[in-house]
């Protein structure tokens, strides 16, 4: 048996849904677009939402707005894609990590407090696993000290804290429709937020500085000639993947129907097996359930576990590497006595298949191939 760490679930209605882009005519930013921003404004309960070609760049964009400058410091967590912190790099400003709480394995508000200076202008959280961080400590320390917050939601679509849904809290939240996510583009993201006063300046930086979307341009056969704003970027989505998400997000609640069971059985099998420990959501949130991350509590490498899945045909993961680990970072002079938490927590979590479409005897077989590694 052959279960990879994730499989997208695509069926007829996405295949038609491109074909019928492909035959319109137009391809590029356009009327599938504006309706998958609005059909996703609408899931998330928010006015505004701004479609761009990554989550990456709605990060990169939400960043935009606060007009960083190389003295400024904007605090995240190490344990996270390296997206995270490369876009505060892009922007000049001086990237500062916080610990992690070693249960959730998102950010602790108490290492966000001990960073903190007259120089943090933002705080990124990040959603680990679909499991929310614990936003209203750290909304309260935020807005104390008129710090901005912006959410990394590429794990967390369907989630929300105290029945607030995630990419809400502060200046907007960033979504991600990579092949591995909750809902899948192949490539995409999402900005969010319930603050429309910045959603012209996203949608002129993300495409150029254009005034205009190619499209607006040539609506009720007239021409209209683009001005430039600004000195924009290319990070614009296109309708054929608009139309994908258009299909996929009216599917998004089947899909988290069926992880929810998956997880559950996982989660079952752990409660009476004493070797690995699953990550959990806080009780005050609903999770996404994106990934089943597990910390190994046994005697037995970490390394040697993979081996095993792997060597039966079951593809893990691991999410993630501390950041401050990879060769670049490394120059950057961070400490990893800093990080106490997160330097217990690294060798040993892994993760485990998680997808709509894991098959139940795939998740049995699973389970087995763990029992027999202990």
């Amino acid at each position: 048996m052959k279960i990879p760490f994730h499989r997208y679930s695509f069926d007829k209605h996405e295949y038609k849904a491109v074909q019928r882009v492909l035959q319109s005519g137009w391809i590029t930013t356009g009327k599938e677009c504006t309706a998958f921003e609005k059909e996703f404004a609408e899931y998330k309960s928010v006015n505004t939402a701004v479609a761009v070609n990554s989550g990456t760049a709605a990060l990169f964009l939400l960043l935009a707005t606060l007009n960083l400058q190389p003295d400024d410091e904007v605090i995240t967590t190490p344990l996270t894609f390296v997206a995270t912190a490369n876009v505060v790099l892009h922007h000049r400003a001086k990237l500062v990590f916080a610990d992690i709480n070693p249960e959730t394995l998102n950010i602790d508000i108490e290492s966000i407090k001990a960073k903190t200076t007259p120089r943090t202008k933002a705080i990124i959280v990040v959603h680990l696993a679909g499991h929310p961080c614990d936003m209203k400590p750290i909304m309260e320390w935020a807005n104390a000290h008129q710090i901005a917050v912006i959410e990394d939601c590429a794990h967390a679509i369907e989630a929300s804290y105290e029945n607030q849904p995630v990419g809400t809290f502060g200046l907007g939240g960033a979504f991600s429709f990579y092949a591995n996510k909750n809902i899948t583009t192949g490539e995409g993201g999402m900005i969010i937020s319930t603050n429309n006063s910045y959603e012209n300046f996203w949608r002129n930086l993300k495409n150029h500085g254009f005034d205009l979307d190619p499209i607006k341009r040539q609506e009720k056969n007239t021409f209209k000639q683009y001005d430039i704003l600004l000195p924009g970027y290319k990070l614009n989505m296109n309708d054929i993947t608009a139309a994908l998400g258009r299909i996929q997000l009216s599917k998004i609640h089947l899909f988290l129907q069926k992880r929810q069971q998956i997880a559950k059985q996982y989660l079952e099998f752990f409660a009476k097996f004493p070797y690995l420990k699953p990550i959990l959501p806080l009780p005050n949130s609903h999770s996404a359930w994106h990934l089943m991350i597990v910390k190994n509590q046994s005697t037995l490498p970490r390394e040697k576990i993979i081996h095993n899945l792997v060597k039966n045909g079951i593809q893990p993961s691991i999410h993630f590497k501390p950041i401050y680990e990879f060769s670049f970072y490394k120059n950057l002079g961070f400490n990893q006595k800093d990080y106490p938490n997160c330097e217990i927590i690294k060798n040993q979590i892994f993760t485990l298949p998680l997808f709509p479409d894991l098959q139940h005897e795939e998740l049995n077989f699973i389970l087995k191939i763990l029992s027999t590694i202990f």
